[in-house]
């Protein structure tokens, strides 16, 4: 591979072929592949002028060669065919004037004249076959810088067109994640519609719940009063068996004198009889408070 062959543009094939979360990306990419596709037109231009310089030069070097006294020449044109190569690798074909101007032609004979002609009899055989061969030589190398050139331009546009092919691969996933984030984004807003429509639910039935609890404590609250009053309705129905005569003064002991089943009974406080306990007598006498187990108290006076 020659020096310009070996400047030709490298590319990097590592691409990383991760998932592409922004599409800029991919324009960047894009975009520089119509100045790689401009690369490889221009790289195609120089290899078309180097051809057509290596055409003009063999024709000269042939339709000269027929003549003796042009063989001395032919150094000179070798020069031309090195140069010229050199400059379509480059990209620019060197004018004439600069050929002109370089020290190999300007050190060569000039054509000789008819004098010189007629003293020189025969032409140096070695000089002939030496420049014959840097001709083939040079030749040679222009063909094999066509070779690595034309490999170069090949691996270039196969590379290119691995980059085109992992662009469409980058654009086809892009889309596929976008396709994804749009349906991740609709399941998303359903999901939310759900949970809204069952927290409302939800509240709806903590109110019925609220609501129930609410009667059945007022029911039961309800009862307890109509109980209450039951209670004490029934108490005050509720009269002990036996009838208060009177006290009787026993010392510093007041006893109540009540009558059971037609029998006289003498009651202290705290006694009990027929289920009821005397609890208080009043200070004139006059009437008793008695206490059943239930705890339902009636008060009795003289008489009843």
């Amino acid at each position: 591979m020659t020096a310009d062959a070996e400047k030709a543009p490298q590319f990097d094939l590592g691409l990383d072929l991760g998932p592409v979360d922004d599409d800029a990306l991919i324009q960047e990419e894009a975009v520089a592949e119509p100045s790689l596709l401009r690369r490889a037109g221009r790289w195609l231009a120089y290899l078309a002028v180097a051809l057509v310089a290596f055409v003009v030069v063999l024709a000269m070097v042939l339709r000269s060669a027929t003549t003796p006294e042009k063989i001395e020449s032919r150094a000179a044109v070798t020069h031309e065919v090195e140069v010229m190569t050199s400059e379509s690798d480059l990209g620019k074909r060197a004018p004439l004037s600069s050929l002109s101007a370089s020290p190999r032609l300007a050190a060569s004979p000039s054509a000789p004249t008819p004098a010189q002609m007629q003293k020189t009899t025969t032409v140096p055989q070695p000089t002939s076959s030496v420049s014959v061969a840097e001709l083939s030589s040079s030749i040679a190398e222009v063909r094999q810088q066509m070779a690595d050139l034309a490999s170069s331009i090949k691996t270039q546009h196969d590379r290119l067109t691995v980059i085109k092919d992992e662009l469409a691969t980058l654009q086809n996933k892009s889309q596929k994640q976008s396709e994804t984030t749009a349906n991740l984004a609709s399941e998303l807003g359903e999901l939310r519609t759900a949970v809204i429509d069952i927290n409302t639910e939800n509240a709806r039935q903590e109110r019925i719940r609220n609501q129930q609890r609410l009667a059945q404590e007022a029911k039961q609250a309800q009862a307890r009063i109509r109980a209450t009053q039951q209670q004490k309705v029934r108490a005050a129905t509720i009269q002990p068996p036996f009838a208060y005569t009177g006290v009787t003064q026993w010392g510093r002991e007041r006893l109540a004198n009540v009558v059971y089943a037609a029998q006289a009974y003498v009651l202290a406080k705290g006694e009990s009889l027929a289920g009821w306990r005397l609890m208080d007598i009043n200070a004139d006498g006059f009437g008793i408070t008695v206490e059943n187990s239930a705890g339902v108290q009636s008060t009795l006076t003289k008489g009843r």
